[in-house]
């Protein structure tokens, strides 16, 4: 599938410090990437009331994305508690 990253993701990335969700975020983004469809990509599920909008667990955080004809847009990526506040 084909990524495209926003500037509010790419900030959110940057500030977060932890080593290990780091390399377990880049892996989750490879594997998005190799991902022939969504039902292949792990711990994802769609939020409730949206049509195209998904989220990723990756221990304590959360990625928010939307699923556009066979691309995905990594929107969000926040602590669990604050990334409702603001994705959808």
């Amino acid at each position: 599938m084909q990524v495209e990253i926003t500037k509010k993701f790419s900030k959110q990335v940057s500030k977060c410090k932890d080593a290990k969700i780091q390399a377990k975020l880049h892996q989750t983004i490879t594997e998005i990437m190799e991902a022939p469809g969504l039902t292949r990509i792990k711990n994802i599920k769609k939020l409730k009331g949206h049509q195209s909008m998904y989220r990723i667990k990756i221990q304590d955080y959360r990625i928010g994305l939307f699923v556009q004809n066979n691309k995905v847009i990594l929107a969000a990526f926040d602590h669990r508690s604050d990334i409702y506040k603001y994705f959808p």
